[in-house]
């Protein structure tokens, strides 16, 4: 018998945040040019404490992943503390510190631009190539990058 799928909805805590369920569906898009725009997270509730709940507790590495990859559209600090300490964590699975890199995309630190380029020469390609593309917009000269 097939099963389905693991979907984080009976046992939350209280304090989950109201967007989860909603959020995680788009995020389970079957393509990537399916995921969701800025726009389209920003009409549910707590968008951001939501992608940052899912990237710490799902259970699918694809949704932990998207996650991290679409708080670039929130340049809050709270979304920048919670990528840096997913990038400056040990272990972490390579796929995630690609899609935290992804995360800090546009970000306007020194802090952001040290952490790039210290992952340029990491093991893991995926990692690597993240770090190659995300690195001109945090340079902070490139074109699309945050003015100082």
């Amino acid at each position: 018998m097939p099963t389905e799928p693991r979907t984080e909805t009976a046992g939350l805590p209280s304090d989950t945040p109201r967007g989860v369920q909603p959020i995680r569906t788009l995020l389970m898009a079957r393509h990537a040019e399916d995921l969701p725009t800025a726009d389209a997270l920003n009409r549910h509730d707590d968008a951001e404490a939501s992608l940052i709940y899912l990237s710490e507790n799902d259970g699918l590495l694809m949704v932990r992943g998207r996650a991290l990859s679409s708080l670039r559209f929130f340049p809050t600090e709270r979304a920048e503390r919670h990528l840096m300490a997913v990038l400056r964590a040990e272990n972490t699975h390579p796929k995630l510190l690609a899609a935290a890199l992804q995360g800090v995309q546009g970000r306007d630190s020194a802090e952001v631009l040290a952490l790039v380029r210290g992952f340029s020469d990491h093991a893991d390609p995926r990692v690597r190539r993240a770090a190659a593309q995300v690195r001109p917009s945090v340079e902070g000269d490139a074109p699309g990058a945050l003015e100082p």
